[in-house]
């Protein structure tokens, strides 16, 4: 505390100390939290980068899979879908992601080589194997989609099926 010159009031100028962690005082009640409760205003994370630098293009076949007609609950046999690299030269390419946006369309994990971060030689391929088990009649549409580094990414593979009692 201090007074300047000329002023009845004096002047408190507050000094700051560094502090680790906050510890609470022994009178202080702790403050009930729930688990898995989000804070208020979450600040989002920047997405990563699947890689830094883009290779060719990508090739995926075929650019439609029809499963049919199939009884709710039952699954389908796998299909494959294929991802190539065909570049002879140029930038590995990695997969990003790959998935659908239904649950009835499942990439079965057992048998599918193309994953998060899989990285496609020269020339090279991977594939994704998916089945389809309808939740419900009637026709069911959905998309597999394969993010990478290629320059023609995502690429979309359009999924049909059609569930029957």
């Amino acid at each position: 505390v201090s007074a300047t010159p000329g002023s009845p009031t004096p002047v408190v100028s507050p000094t700051m100390t560094p502090v680790a962690s906050p510890t609470p005082m022994p009178s202080e009640t702790p403050t009930p939290v729930a688990t898995g409760t989000p804070p208020p205003n979450p600040t989002p994370s920047p997405a990563p980068s699947p890689v830094s630098s883009p290779a060719g293009p990508m090739a995926v076949t075929p650019k439609l899979i029809r499963f049919g007609m199939h009884p709710v609950g039952s699954e389908t046999s796998v299909k494959i879908v294929d991802v190539m690299n065909p570049e002879k030269g140029g930038q590995p390419l990695v997969i990003a992601s790959v998935g659908t946006t239904t649950s009835q369309f499942i990439i079965d994990p057992g048998l599918t080589t193309c994953n998060s971060g899989t990285g496609i030689g020269k020339k090279s391929r991977c594939k994704v194997a998916i089945f389809f088990r309808p939740a419900a009649t009637g026709k069911q549409i959905d998309q597999l989609t394969i993010q990478s580094n290629a320059i023609n990414q995502p690429q979309i593979v359009r999924l049909e099926g059609t569930g029957k009692q």
